[in-house]
């Protein structure tokens, strides 16, 4: 059985591969160097990308994006 945080994770891949235009590969390494560069828990970041970011046509958060 997955755990929420988990869910949430996962649930966040596929909201950042669409609007980063990337695969979930690389979606799971966006959201994994953001939690390292704010110092903001992976499943934390997850729920922001999920309930709370802009979205891809209000801003894309370019120093957020390493490619």
């Amino acid at each position: 059985m997955a755990t929420p945080t988990a869910d949430l994770t996962s649930m966040a891949l596929p909201v950042l591969a669409r609007r980063y235009d990337c695969d979930l590969t690389e979606a799971e390494s966006m959201l994994h160097e953001w939690s390292e560069n704010t110092c903001i828990q992976v499943e934390d970041v997850a729920a922001w990308v999920l309930w709370e970011a802009p979205t891809l046509e209000t801003t894309r958060a370019p120093e957020l994006v390493s490619h």
